[in-house]
């Protein structure tokens, strides 16, 4: 009986220490989610092509972008009409 009330303590706060961790966690992930969110600029889509590369459609104000991303440079490729980006999606 006298070894198991240490063994309960530990085990209570471990659990505490673990539940403190979780509500920390939400606390920088809620953070980062306000740092990250920008006013103007929103990317709709991406596809990864390979380790470090990276296709973009970017919404800047109202209009669409097409973005490549590598671990070197990153280029707008094209600006794409309205109804280009749709016209592909109903197929």
């Amino acid at each position: 009986m006298n070894g198991i009330i240490p063994l309960i303590v530990a085990l209570f706060a471990v659990g505490v220490v673990l539940y403190l961790s979780y509500l920390f966690s939400r606390y920088l992930a809620v953070g980062a989610a306000k740092i990250s969110k920008s006013k103007y600029i929103k990317i709709i889509d991406r596809v990864v092509l390979g380790q470090d590369r990276l296709l973009l459609i970017a919404m800047i104000g109202d209009k669409h972008y097409l973005i490549g991303s590598s671990a070197q440079s990153i280029q707008i490729l094209t600006e794409i009409e309205g109804t280009d980006m749709f016209e592909h999606s109903k197929r």
